[in-house]
């Protein structure tokens, strides 16, 4: 009569909340109202949220109290009621995927890092400190509490049940492209890559390797058992022999990726057995080869190489990203094999002159999807078919540079270990060492304009996400002219024996040591004018602090070469190694093996300028192969032989 709704008429006044999904766990309609008139207080089943935290819920999806806290309003599965003990452990269940997701959510969201993060006391930056985002409290007991190396260890069903929530994978994979580095040959395209996962069309194998590496690398997620359970799973995964019989692009890109995660963490065997499965792989797919695909074949083969049907133009486009994207996979190949080779020929998988593919271009271009052409890692091919020579280097950039400057390291390692594993006299090589010289300024002067190391441009790139590869491409360039000179310098692991020294003439160990001083000194310069323009750029690389440590190495056995007062004199490179120490240390936290790379730093700065202790050469030892000390390889291990004597060794020429 007075025209009031009646709440007993629920077919026609009843209504619902309109933000609220009006749906019960079993996809049944939700009464809110009671026969009485009165809002249903009681429901089906609780969020694994609201469970936890004993708070009242709603029983929608999402429910209330998870929508305005923008939780992730999550179901498990329905148990019925047993034993406590079974209460707790489904608690604990429910405790662990809900604060697990939202530790990697909060540790996935992108970050800048600030000055104060990458430059404060040691003290704040404890154990290698990051700068990474601050997450919530640590959880003291997850599942049984932490693991041994103090992680929180979650359960197989848990680490399965992350990758089951979209939103965790894409805040995972967009950790991956955000933390990557650069200067290690980037093979995924971003879009592509986004694009056939949202329509399913990736390996998930693939899928799960960037994930663990995405959180591997993100300096804000300090939780390592989920990664590394991941790649354990994707490493088994990819070892089966029925994955053997047909292996396909993304499941090398899978394995390149896993071979980078053990890179990253503890560095073991496996990275050096993997890397030769996966070079061996590439050859056989002919990746070392150029093959322009007409455009309507390009398909979803790899990760970075969707298909697009709605126009000839974007399938052009994807075709020319399927190239490069191959391109750029075999590159990365190659250089984690120069990394891990050293110079040694026994040890390389990925020869050079077989490589018979364009550099990669740059790597903004690549992502915008536009691939200019680069030119050959010789500047010619070898097969006789003709092929276009681009004229200028406007489509490389740091990355490119530093391909091709890895296989003019090699070539110098292994002419610095012929003579002195042979035992002879450095002088009468004297010509190829300064024909390799020679060569590295070339390469030098050949860099573009705005890749070159001045003062103007120092400051542009130290402000910009390119850094990392323009420091890298620098510090490797001075340490690959110590590293050709450095075999004169006493007492140190890579020189001569004693005797061979001392028929020497003394200028031109005179030389060699001024070289090797002058290369030190420009290393300390660079990372010091880096760290004084105090950038909040991370730099994320590990061969800078591998190339501080062979600075370092260099100065403290050249330590009567200090000069008294100056630039660089003692007081000075003490004052510029230790800004480089305090610019790198955090690669500590991601590459845990080079922690006592910086304990070896540190204390080498402590006792510059005193009396080096010598120790014995490669030359002087039992050693296979002579490694150098905080390489890029596992420990050495020796045999009962040892191997053959340097002495007995005769001279075999080396492969063109």
């Amino acid at each position: 009569k007075l025209e009031i709704p009646c709440s007993y008429d629920r077919a026609r006044y009843g209504e619902t909340r309109p933000t609220t999904s009006s749906k019960r766990v079993g996809d049944s309609e939700l009464e809110v109202l009671t026969e009485a008139g009165m809002r249903r207080r009681r429901i089906q089943r609780a969020c694994d949220a609201c469970r936890l935290h004993k708070s009242k819920c709603s029983g929608t999806r999402p429910c209330r109290r998870c929508d305005v806290m923008k939780l992730s309003c999550l179901y498990g599965a329905a148990t019925p009621r047993s034993l406590s003990s079974s209460n707790a452990g489904r608690r604990n269940s429910a405790r662990q995927r809900v604060e697990s997701r939202s530790r990697i959510s909060d540790a996935c969201e992108p970050h800048e890092t600030t000055q104060s993060q990458c430059h404060g006391d040691e003290e704040e930056n404890t154990a290698f400190g990051d700068a990474g985002t601050t997450l919530s409290p640590a959880i003291t007991q997850l599942n049984g509490g932490m693991d041994a190396s103090g992680s929180t260890r979650l359960s197989p069903s848990a680490a399965d049940c992350l990758l089951g929530d979209k939103t965790v994978v894409r805040q995972c994979i967009d950790a991956y492209f955000m933390h990557a580095d650069a200067s290690d040959c980037i093979f995924l395209h971003r879009a592509s890559f986004l694009s056939s996962w949202l329509r399913q069309e990736l390996n998930p194998t693939l899928v799960k390797m960037v994930c663990a590496l995405g959180l591997r690398l993100n300096p804000g997620h300090h939780d390592s058992a989920t990664p590394r359970a991941w790649a354990k799973e994707v490493q088994q995964s990819l070892l089966v022999a029925e994955a053997f019989n047909d292996c396909s692009a993304s499941s090398l890109q899978a394995l390149v990726l896993l071979i980078r995660f053990h890179f990253t963490s503890d560095f073991t065997q496996d990275a050096w057995i993997l890397l030769a499965v996966a070079a061996r792989i590439a050859f056989t797919m002919r990746l070392n080869y150029e093959r322009l695909e007409p455009a309507s074949t390009a398909t979803t083969t790899t990760a970075a190489t969707s298909t697009s049907t709605s126009t000839s133009t974007s399938t052009s486009t994807f075709g020319v990203i399927h190239q490069e994207c191959r391109r750029r996979l075999m590159w990365a190949i190659f250089v984690l094999d120069k990394l891990f080779s050293g110079g040694i020929e026994d040890l390389t998988v990925c020869p050079s002159h077989r490589l018979q593919i364009r550099l990669p271009c740059d790597a903004v271009a690549f992502q915008r999807g536009i691939v200019p052409p680069t030119e050959f890692l010789h500047g010619h091919v070898s097969s006789g078919r003709p092929h276009h020579i681009a004229t200028t280097a406007s489509g490389m950039d740091a990355t490119s540079y530093r391909v091709r400057l890895f296989d003019l390291r090699d070539r110098i390692h292994r002419y610095t270990r012929r003579v002195i594993l042979q035992g002879s006299a450095p002088a009468d090589s004297q010509g190829e060492l300064q024909a390799l010289d020679d060569e590295l300024h070339r390469f030098r002067d050949g860099l573009p304009p705005e890749l070159r190391l001045d003062p103007e441009r120092l400051v542009l790139m130290a402000h910009s996400d390119e850094l990392t590869p323009y420091m890298v491409l620098h510090a490797m360039w001075h340490l690959c002219r110590s590293d050709l000179h450095r075999f004169l310098i006493p007492g140190i692991r890579e020189a001569v024996a004693a005797e061979v020294m001392a028929h020497t003439p003394q200028p031109y160990i005179d030389h060699c040591q001024q070289v090797c001083f002058d290369a030190a000194t420009s290393i300390c310069d660079l990372l010091s004018a880096v760290h004084e323009l105090q950038t909040s750029k991370r730099i994320a690389n590990a061969s800078l602090a591998v190339s501080l440590y062979q600075c370092v190495q260099i100065l403290h056995h050249l330590g009567f070469r200090i000069p008294a007062a100056g630039p660089h004199c003692l007081g000075e490179l003490k004052r510029k190694l230790s800004q480089g120490v305090a610019l790198t240390s955090h690669l500590g936290t991601t590459y845990v093996w080079l922690r006592p790379c910086f304990q070896d730093i540190e204390k080498l700065i402590s006792v510059l300028g005193q009396r080096p202790r010598y120790s014995p050469g490669l030359a002087d030892r039992n050693l296979r192969h002579g490694r150098s000390k905080h390489v890029f390889a596992p420990p050495e291990t020796q045999g009962e032989d040892g191997g053959e004597e340097p002495e007995r060794r005769q001279h075999r020429p080396e492969p063109s």
